[in-house]
């Protein structure tokens, strides 16, 4: 058959032109012509996938996409003309030579349905929402036409048409979502794998259609029941229906599980995020070792992954050590992909929330991260970080203990906080302290000692406060030892410590009354230590912070003031008369002396 464009056509055609006639008529019968002889000439690459399940532009080699491009132009040029006949008849002769496999027309169909979303999309590539609609509309009169054992297989997780149109139920284009569930309305009945949350959606048809957000709250509360007493046969037919969501996010294109991700952004349980593990492990490798080659819809899919780690899933990172090992891992990870994007870092650092944190039942999982957020803060250049784990640490409840642990030097074992232990630590130290051990304290020590303490002045709410009380001591004791020079001056971590120890006794005794033995031993309460600060000391703010301090000690513990020596009552009188101006402190020593 001769596919040319007749010869006695062209020369009228060119006669008409020459006549300055109109030629509307040859006009359309030239095109045709030449869209029937181009879909005949166009010929896949020998690079395009055959057996893939997606057909994914950001993956194909340059001729592939430019097939698929032409294919995808071709179809909407096609569809325009829809009304005529030689169009139609254009339309079956484009799928009868290209997709006459009704797997490979649904592929295609795919790309039409979901490509509009991708933000990494090639010059040239691209899905507009007209299209898109057009697409939908036409991939729904298609499926109608199909037997019941070829729609069996298209709903199945071997095809793309579920997943895809499960997207689209949540996009902000109304005419898009009622023709998305019209397509899936074709799959009503028909057992599947997704044949659960198909029948699930498709009666809420007009609930979808006007509500964007709707599909996402409405399988939020299909698996709700997941996280509820197992129901035998139901729950294990519901939790098979999630894997298999979950298999598709782990395996389609980056646009599409970003997607289909938002779809099920309130689905949340240890089972979810399991399944996504792999994802997360394997985009963090890449973002890791070649962050110029993740995609934005790669990154977004990484964000959205882990918002799975939350209070539902917590149970998951003592259970299974790989969850925390990639949790931490997001953590450590702070470079930036794309700008306006928050990096992995931040991301990970926003899901310690106070329920997330309070859900790890595993204290040694939960001192882990505490332990990873002060070093993160220690080593962090990026003020963005810094807020965020001071924000995080605001927010979550923690026990005084596990502030005491990161409080405590790497070869400390013990607190000892009467006045007769400290003494004889310090008598031990001198005696065994070398200058490497010196060294190896004063190091990262006590920069992570002093942020600690400034993230201590802004906790309102802290578990058992009167725990950290003999570690705060043996830290003020460590500040009056000599220390290496380049260490610097130890007074702003004296100011930390005071002031620490002070918001502590306002917390036992909000009224300025006597604190309970059993809740606080006076013991513990070094005051010797208070008074040699204010001895030693030439900053007006140190001495400011011990008189606060005895003030407030004076109405709780008025022993201990009593035990003071007359020599040291005078030395302080003496630097509360060099400073008379802090008046606040002044008042306060009014107490001292009263009870002395």
């Amino acid at each position: 058959m001769d596919r040319g464009i007749p010869v006695e056509l062209w020369a009228h055609y060119i006669r008409q032109v020459n006549a300055a006639q109109r030629i509307a008529v040859e006009d359309s019968v030239l095109l045709v012509f030449a869209l029937k002889n181009f879909i005949h000439a166009l010929k896949a690459p020998k690079s395009f996938p055959k057996g893939d399940v997606w057909w994914d532009p950001d993956r194909l080699e340059e001729d592939s996409r430019d097939y698929l491009h032409l294919l995808a132009g071709l179809f909407e040029t096609v569809l325009r003309g829809a009304d005529a006949v030689h169009f139609r008849v254009l339309m079956k002769l484009f799928i009868k030579v290209h997709l006459e496999d009704v797997f490979q027309l649904f592929k295609f169909f795919s790309v039409l349905w979901t490509y509009g979303s991708s933000r990494s999309h090639p010059p040239r590539c691209s899905v507009g929402t007209v299209l898109q609609t057009q697409a939908l509309y036409v991939g729904c009169a298609v499926l109608s036409s199909q037997k019941p054992q070829c729609r069996h297989r298209l709903a199945s997780v071997s095809s793309p048409v579920v997943a895809s149109l499960l997207l689209n139920l949540r996009s902000p284009v109304k005419e898009i979502r009622r023709a998305a569930i019209h397509c899936l309305q074709a799959f009503s009945g028909v057992a599947s794998q997704f044949q659960l949350v198909i029948d699930h959606v498709v009666p809420k048809a007009e609930e979808i259609t006007s509500d964007a957000t709707y599909v996402v709250q409405d399988l939020a509360a299909l698996f709700e029941e997941l996280q509820r007493e197992k129901k035998l046969k139901s729950h294990q037919k519901l939790s098979e229906t999630l894997k298999n969501l979950l298999c598709c996010v782990y395996s389609c294109p980056s646009y599409v599980a970003k997607d289909l991700m938002k779809v099920l952004q309130e689905v949340s349980s240890e089972m979810v995020l399991s399944q996504l593990l792999p994802m997360v492990e394997q985009l963090l490798e890449k973002t890791q070792q070649e962050p110029t080659a993740v995609l934005p819809d790669e990154a977004a899919v990484l964000h959205l992954a882990l918002g799975k780690y939350n209070e539902y899933s917590a149970s998951l990172l003592h259970k299974d050590p790989k969850s925390l090992d990639i949790f931490i891992k997001a953590m450590h990870t702070a470079k930036e992909l794309y700008p306006g994007m928050p990096t992995v870092q931040i991301t990970a650092l926003e899901k310690i929330t106070k329920p997330f944190f309070a859900a790890i039942s595993d204290g040694k999982v939960q001192q882990k991260l505490l332990h990873i957020l002060f070093d993160l803060l220690v080593n962090c250049k990026n003020s963005h970080c810094a807020q965020t784990i001071s924000s995080v640490f605001k927010g979550i409840s923690v026990n005084a203990e596990q502030v005491r642990i990161e409080l405590e030097p790497p070869d400390k074992t013990k607190s000892l906080g009467t006045v007769q232990q400290t003494r004889r630590q310090k008598m031990q130290q001198k005696k065994s302290q070398d200058p490497e051990s010196v060294q190896e304290v004063g190091g990262s020590y006590w920069p992570r000692v002093t942020l600690i303490l400034e993230l201590l002045q802004h906790k309102k709410k802290l578990k058992n406060p009167q725990i950290l009380i003999p570690t705060l001591f043996n830290l003020l004791s460590r500040c009056l030892e000599p220390l290496p020079p380049e260490q610097g001056n130890m007074e702003y971590t004296k100011q930390l410590i005071l002031s620490c120890l002070l918001n502590i006794c306002q917390k036992l005794s909000p009224d300025g009354g006597r604190i309970p033995k059993d809740v606080l031993d006076e013991e513990k309460f070094n005051v010797e230590l208070i008074v040699q600060c204010i001895r030693v000391s030439e900053m007006p703010q140190t001495h400011h912070h011990a008189l606060l301090l005895l003030g407030t000690v004076a109405s709780i513990f008025p022993v201990r003031i009593n035990d003071l020596r007359l020599q040291q009552m005078v030395q302080i009188c003496s630097v509360s008369h060099r400073h008379a101006r802090v008046l606040t402190s002044l008042r306060q020593w009014t107490w001292v002396l009263q009870c002395w």
